[in-house]
């Protein structure tokens, strides 16, 4: 079995516009992070989706499958990660982390 660690939020539309490659907030989220997750053990996969939302904000999904819950903690202990999340949690009501563990 593996597990999956799913941080969700959302921004608005002019904010999220701004995340391209090779700005400071793509790097964070996504070549940034990538780097962090393959420098450690037990990543089995890790992606980053966003969506178009009903109040016209921009929703975001990071997703990360781990071989093991220690190597997940692994993860989430890692300094980049945690100041990551801090800034992304910061008057972000609808940030949340959710934790799954895949049965097939």
């Amino acid at each position: 079995m593996s597990y999956m660690r799913l941080v969700s939020f959302s921004l608005p539309k002019e904010e999220a516009d701004a995340i391209v490659p090779g700005s400071t907030a793509f790097n964070a989220l996504v070549a940034g992070r990538k780097f962090v997750t393959q420098a450690l053990n037990g990543l089995v996969s890790s992606h980053v989706w966003r969506s178009s939302g009903a109040t016209g904000a921009v929703d975001f999904v990071i997703s990360s499958e781990w071989n093991s819950l220690e190597d997940m903690q692994g993860y989430s202990n890692n300094p980049n990660i945690i100041k990551l999340e801090d800034t992304l949690s910061e008057n972000n009501e609808s940030f949340s982390i959710s934790i799954y563990e895949l049965l097939g």
